[in-house]
């Protein structure tokens, strides 16, 4: 049965990276037809999407496929949190026992389980695997992930195939900084909080640390500090792959480090704005669907994550990248008073000359006012030099620096560094 799975594992990872390199004409067939097959599953046999639809008069008997995407009525987090816990977004009949799940934290706005099939459990780790092939992983390197709750060892990690070191990311740092050493990863995967504990930790101690080939920032934005760390430390350009629990893994970066690309026979990106998809350099939501989730559907779901669209071909010769940039959570943006908006990325990267992230919060109280938590004392010169930083991109504002101190760490393990009490701007 193990040796069944994993050669169908391997069968659909090829697949998956030949699809990457084809042209539109080439996988559009397939990718409709999957799509398709996802809608008419949905609408006859999970009651969440044939409430949505009819209600917004979606018929799926005239669905032909990706252009007529725009035709079905987008599902928001509040709605599929609230049809999670009323078990509307799982079919009908469908037998638990028989499932695997995984649980969101809460981050995107959705915190609940998540029911997988045995073959989405299959189609979930190839699209994984895809990604880290793409970079040169193969069966002999030996991983360190940092996660907040470890996971098990994969059978074949067990036999000493692709072994995996797995760090817990709420471990006293020591601690950590020993596994990881002790690991020697050729391979080392973590979000942007835990990347920047290691290697000042490995700073710190003065340690000589493992050169890895890949290292990749999943789950948090890869901003312009934990970057500038990694390729310090750790001799290696930081990989940013954006993924969620709900989903998988969706859009990772190439060899070169620029747009952010998208398996055609995996998932569907959209970026949106008012209803209408966001030309090139326009920041919008997200909205994506999952072309094999079949146990707990995903379609048109736009979970308060930005992006920056962009439709231009990447040089490296992959499928055209969809994103230009993932900004962050809509949550997190500022809204100014002439109805620009600054992104998580946009504010963190532009502040790191300042104040190293992390070591503040911004909190937008109105438009044109910010109260700045510095977790440690900042003297004046740097008070002044980080509202001035500020104000840059705010314009004319009342800026109040106190210290405060950090706040609890969070389930996730990821950083806040920006929290607005002003309604975003921007949805789908």
């Amino acid at each position: 049965m193990l040796i069944r799975e994993t050669l169908a594992t391997a069968v659909m990872v090829r697949h998956l990276r030949r699809a990457i390199r084809q042209d539109e004409a080439a996988v559009a067939a397939e990718r409709d037809r999957l799509l398709c097959e996802m809608v008419r599953h949905a609408y006859g046999n999970v009651p969440f999407y044939r409430r949505l639809w009819s209600g917004g008069g979606f018929d799926p008997k005239t669905f032909r496929g990706t252009e007529d995407l725009h035709r079905i009525p987008i599902a928001r987090a509040p709605q599929v949190k609230a049809a999670l816990a009323a078990g509307e977004l799982r079919p009908r009949g469908l037998d638990l026992s028989q499932c695997g799940y995984l649980e969101s934290s809460g981050s995107s706005g959705v915190p609940s389980r998540f029911y997988r099939g045995p073959s989405e459990e299959r189609i979930r780790r190839a699209v994984g695997l895809h990604i880290w092939r793409e970079h040169g992983f193969g069966w002999r390197h030996a991983t360190a992930q940092f996660q907040i709750l470890p996971g098990s060892q994969h059978f074949l990690q067990r036999l000493g195939i692709a072994p995996k070191t797995w760090i817990g990311s709420a471990l006293p740092m020591p601690d950590q900084l020993e596994l990881f050493m002790n690991a020697q990863p050729d391979v080392v995967a973590g979000t942007a909080t835990a990347l920047r504990g290691i290697t000042r930790a490995i700073e710190s101690a003065g340690k000589s640390p493992p050169r890895p080939r890949l290292v990749i920032c999943a789950g948090e934005l890869a901003d312009a500090t934990t970057r500038d760390l990694v390729r310090r430390v750790l001799g290696t350009e930081i990989v940013a792959l954006y993924g969620m629990t709900e989903v998988g893994y969706v859009a990772w970066q190439c060899e070169r480090r620029s747009a952010m690309h998208v398996n055609p026979l995996s998932h569907i990106v959209q970026i949106m704005r008012d209803g209408k998809q966001c030309a090139d350099g326009e920041i919008g939501e997200l909205v994506i669907t999952d072309l094999h989730s079949r146990t707990t559907p995903f379609i048109r779901y736009a979970n308060g994550d930005l992006a920056t669209a962009n439709t231009a071909p990447c040089p490296c010769g992959r499928a055209v990248p969809p994103i230009a940039a993932v900004e962050g959570r809509a949550k997190g943006c500022i809204t100014l008073a002439d109805g620009r908006i600054l992104t998580t990325r946009q504010i963190v990267n532009h502040l790191a000359p300042a104040a190293a992230i992390g070591s503040y919060r911004i909190h937008q109280q109105t438009p044109k006012n910010f109260r700045i938590e510095a977790f440690e004392q900042w003297p004046q010169p740097q008070q002044a030099r980080f509202a001035a930083q500020l104000s840059q991109l705010t314009g004319p504002a009342v800026i109040l620096i106190q210290t405060a101190p950090p706040p609890p760490a969070e389930s996730t393990g990821k950083t806040r560094s920006v929290i607005s009490d002003v309604p975003p701007a921007i949805a789908a």
